[in-house]
């Protein structure tokens, strides 16, 4: 039984039920209160602002994974865990992150202008930086992004 179905049947009045059911019943409910009070205590809320904070993408799958489980059969959860991470996958793999790298003063490092803003543009070389391996799914993509830039 999952976690929403064991609130509901919490919150449900027993009058539908017949004498016989109403053990089991409450056996149901005792052992939903004991997993209900020890899944709470397992959320990491810290975690998940961090993962906010770095990557929405990921936050969204990994909430979409989490409530997938809580609020339906563990199968079906893992089913919407495993289809939200192969979308991530794709969508990572059909559109890469690019950057443009400067040059870090008195160094030979080059990094992201977007995240060292001491890196300063080498004048007339545009350097660029693909954090995936070019196929024919995303050349379109990179392409019109350099040529983006470009312009």
């Amino acid at each position: 039984m999952y976690v929403s179905g064991s609130i509901f049947t919490h919150n449900t009045p027993d009058v539908s039920l017949s004498h016989t059911h109403k053990p089991y019943i409450n056996h149901l409910r005792f052992l939903s209160s004991i997993i209900i009070s020890t899944v709470i205590w397992l959320i990491d809320y810290d975690a998940a602002i961090l993962i906010w904070k770095i990557d929405k993408l990921d936050f969204v799958a990994c909430m979409g994974e989490f409530l997938g489980v809580v609020f339906k059969p563990v199968e079906i959860g893992l089913l919407i865990a495993v289809v939200t991470s192969f979308a991530k996958i794709l969508l990572q793999v059909t559109r890469p992150q690019t950057v443009i790298l400067g040059k870090i003063p008195m160094t030979s490092v080059y990094r992201n202008i977007g995240q060292y803003p001491e890196a300063t543009k080498v004048p007339g070389v545009l350097i660029v930086r693909v954090d995936s391996a070019i196929y024919f799914s995303n050349s379109n993509y990179t392409k019109e992004r350099i040529l983006r830039w470009l312009i």
